[in-house]
């Protein structure tokens, strides 16, 4: 009875083993969707890190916010410097602008009115000097006054320069800020240290 209860027992399990593996075995890399979309023509899969790692760091229920209008805010600058700045969110710019600003003016009507005080001083001694007034020192009051006169213009002209390019930089900025609003750089999927791997299985 023993031996006979081990033949029926041998034949149950084989018979068992032959019928769970008389089908074909599917393996799982089957289910591995097609990154491109398209069948390949060869029944082969192609399998890209890259666009693993992209599908599975996709955030697709991400709200973009609004952007803002480049007209708004160059001619909000335009208008008032720092304007455009405080419309496009970039607070921190307004008081550096107003800051520089304030000192370029201030320096430039300074320098204007040390210019206007010493070209009074330089006509005043050159209107003596030639009604008859030759004396050494009117001559030398007339060439160190020429001399302020020339370097406070020089200085006026420098930073009416100075304040026109603040003027066209904080626009440009303004501008340029509202244009890259809703610019987001996309993570990297992937190390770039590491090496691309591309797998291709193919099953008959």
């Amino acid at each position: 009875m023993y031996i006979i209860g081990c033949f029926f027992f041998t034949q149950i399990v084989e018979g068992q083993t032959i019928l769970k593996f008389s089908q074909p075995i599917f393996t799982p890399l089957r289910i591995v969707e097609n990154p491109f979309g398209t069948a390949l023509p060869d029944s082969s899969v192609k399998v890209n890190a890259d666009s693993i790692m992209e599908r599975m760091t996709a955030t697709p229920d991400t709200v973009q916010r609004p952007g803002k209008s480049t007209t708004i805010a160059w001619v909000a600058s335009a208008i008032v410097p720092g304007a455009g700045q405080i419309y496009n969110g970039s607070y921190w710019k307004a008081p550096l602008i107003w800051g520089l600003g304030y000192y370029l003016v201030s320096v430039y009507k300074n320098q204007n009115d040390l210019y206007k005080q010493t070209r009074q001083m330089y006509e005043a001694y050159l209107d003596s000097s030639s009604n008859g007034s030759q004396s050494a020192s009117t001559v030398d009051y007339v060439s160190y006054y020429k001399t302020q006169r020339d370097f406070y213009k020089n200085q006026r002209d420098t930073f009416g320069w100075y304040i026109a390019i603040t003027y066209l930089i904080n626009v440009l900025d303004a501008y340029v800020d509202a244009s890259l609003y809703n610019f987001e750089v996309a993570p990297v999927a992937s190390n770039p240290s590491e090496l691309r791997l591309t797998m291709r299985l193919k099953f008959n």
